[in-house]
């Protein structure tokens, strides 16, 4: 059974991987200021700040992987549809979405490490944003990353509404366009 110190601890890492100070951490978790000092100085807490940081890091990149494979092919069957509307907003969204993230790197262009810093710095910057999300909707910023956990927070349930709402929207111009093939909009 862990001590109290050693819960204390687990208690801090979160709090100091948001970004808050010695002194906020201290006043959240019930210690001094100086307990957190000595923490940092004697016991290489640091170490496991960065370590868990490494971590939760990993963790989110493939959760965020996984949720781009999904949106990639959500993305593919919109292109696909029968609907010439929905499939023209579909091919913008995508445009969009290759303008604002650049071009993709040619295989060999940066280094494999180099790649890997990016790609790790793109998942911090995409969870920072989610969580800035998290927070405008009411959430507490110390809960965010319970919430992504456990589905509570959806940072695509957005998008997906709006996907929804284009495939069930009426389009009538698109309907329009089909019976008067000659006439433009």
């Amino acid at each position: 059974m862990p001590t109290k110190k050693e819960l204390r601890k687990r208690q801090a890492i979160p709090l100091f991987l948001l970004g808050k100070t010695d002194t906020e951490v201290a006043e959240e978790i019930g210690v001094s200021r100086q307990t957190i000092w000595k923490w940092r100085r004697y016991e290489d807490f640091d170490h496991d700040i960065v370590e868990a940081g490494k971590e939760l890091l990993a963790q989110h990149t493939v959760a965020i992987s996984e949720l781009v494979k999904k949106s990639i092919s959500s993305m593919s069957e919109l292109l696909e549809c029968s609907d010439d509307n929905l499939k023209f907003k579909a091919a913008l969204t995508v445009l969009n979405a290759a303008n604002e993230w650049g071009r993709p790197e040619a295989p060999g262009h940066i280094a494999a490490e180099d790649r890997l810093r990016k790609e790790q710095l793109d998942a911090t910057m995409q969870i920072d944003g989610w969580q800035k999300q998290y927070v405008a909707q009411g959430g507490k910023p110390e809960d965010f990353y319970i919430a992504m956990a456990t589905g509570k927070f959806d940072p695509h349930a957005e998008m997906r509404a709006k996907i929804e709402e284009m495939k069930n929207s009426d389009t009538p111009d698109s309907n329009s366009n089909q019976d008067n093939s000659g006439e433009k909009q």
